[in-house]
């Protein structure tokens, strides 16, 4: 969830829950101040026509009272003790031809020495069209201040995010083989030109190992390939020499194999490191399926010698954007292993298919642990030429590039699948 729309549904659900409280409870507190007041009114009504009953003259009250005050009715009591009784009930209106809602007040009263009942009631209907209409614009005036609430919330969180999210932007696209040191614009936001500044001095940083890495690899490079080609062609002129026994000849043979072996391991390090710098950014479109017939071609030989079936499933193009030379070493690196590790007359077969690349071969080893394969120079097979990094390099292209590459053990068959 996006921090912009999390804090704009916090506003708006603390508002929705306020509206829900605040309408209610209003209705009540005025629908309460209102009867408070309509009793009131009738007690004091109550009053005074009891005084003016009691003060008028000897005549039939009740027949006048009843005849004048419609909403008054007075009814001789047995009860001696006084008493007020306040309620609210619906009661059919003859006038209106309507049901409609009374405030009534029942009292127990003396008038000249006797004990009478006097029933007040005064009507609510006024009163309740205005607190509906009190409570309508309340509820309106709430309404209308969340909405207010969340649209300028909405508007000036945009402008406040505006400089994160350019930074953001910015992180997205920032490549540093390419664009190297990181620079980013002021703005207003005090806390976003600190987040700048740490980022700049953090990229800064980044770049100067970069960097390093980057002539440390080149440097390297130069310098060791160098010794170990002279030492090799020394080796070769050191076998020419006569006389050469045989123990020499097997001591120079063996020296010119750890040799071979060094250079390899020089150059897979190498090429790890590049891997890790990222320092391989010619990216074309490339046809799997063209590379794996290309790769099959050139180490064909291999497998002859072992009197390996290498079969060919291609079922349809896979076309991905990568550097050429690692898709290359990619499946150059599966398919020697597959070769390395069989055994003879054992066979292999390459599949494209669904997007995919998948290599399985036959060999004498069981199965391998999935969880230590692609480890740098972890070795499961008794191959005295292997250095270890063939399946790490592996790993480290599919990571380069986000793809998946999975190991399976089935029917006997070792199995790579790579997802590109």
């Amino acid at each position: 969830m996006q921090l912009l729309t999390r804090t704009i549904r916090s506003y708006f659900l603390y508002s929705f829950i306020i509206l829900l409280i605040a309408v209610p409870l209003f209705y009540f507190i005025i629908n309460r101040i209102v009867s408070n007041d309509i009793d009131k009114e009738l007690i004091a009504q109550k009053e005074s026509i009891v005084r003016n009953l009691d003060r008028a003259t000897p005549f039939d009250l009740f027949d006048l009272l009843n005849a004048l005050e419609p909403d008054i009715n007075l009814t001789p009591s047995t009860g001696i003790h006084l008493f007020d009784t306040l309620y609210t009930a619906r009661v059919y209106n003859p006038v209106t031809k309507q049901i409609t809602r009374y405030r009534f007040l029942n009292s127990n009263v003396i008038i000249r020495g006797q004990y009478y009942v006097i029933q007040l009631k005064n009507s609510l209907v006024n009163r309740d069209d205005l607190i509906r209409s009190i409570v309508l614009v309340q509820a309106l005036l709430l309404l209308l201040i969340g909405m207010g609430l969340v649209l300028i919330n909405q508007r000036l969180s945009k402008e406040i995010w505006n400089p994160f999210y350019a930074t953001l932007e910015k992180l997205r696209n920032y490549r540093m083989e390419q664009e190297g040191r990181l620079q980013f614009d002021e703005n207003n936001i005090a806390e976003f030109n600190d987040l700048n500044r740490t980022i700049e001095q953090l990229t800064e940083r980044n770049y100067e190992v970069y960097q390093s890495q980057k002539e440390f690899t080149e440097n390297a490079s130069h310098e060791m390939q160098t010794p170990l080609a002279i030492l090799q062609t020394k080796l070769e002129l050191l076998m020419q020499t006569q006389p050469l026994t045989a123990e020499q000849a097997a001591l120079i043979s063996t020296l010119a194999d750890t040799n071979a072996r060094l250079a390899r391991l020089n150059n897979s390090l190498l090429l790890l490191t590049k891997i890790e710098n990222n320092q391989y950014g010619d990216l074309k479109n490339i046809d799997v399926t063209e590379v794996c017939k290309k790769t099959i071609n050139q180490i064909g030989y291999q497998a002859e010698i072992k009197s390996i079936k290498i079969e060919s499933i291609f079922q349809q193009s896979i076309y991905v954007k990568a550097n050429k030379a690692l898709i290359e070493i990619l499946i150059g690196n599966l398919l020697t292993n597959a070769i390395r590790y069989n055994y003879e007359g054992g066979s292999i077969s390459v599949t494209t298919a669904a997007n995919g690349l998948q290599i399985q071969n036959t060999s004498a080893a069981s199965r391998l642990d999935p969880n230590k394969i692609f480890e740098r120079f972890h070795k499961e097979g008794g191959d005295a030429q292997s250095i270890g990094l063939g399946l790490a390099i592996v790993k480290r292209i599919c990571t380069l590039y986000h793809y998946t590459i999975h190991y399976a053990y089935e029917n006997g068959l070792h199995c790579f699948h790579v997802q590109f």
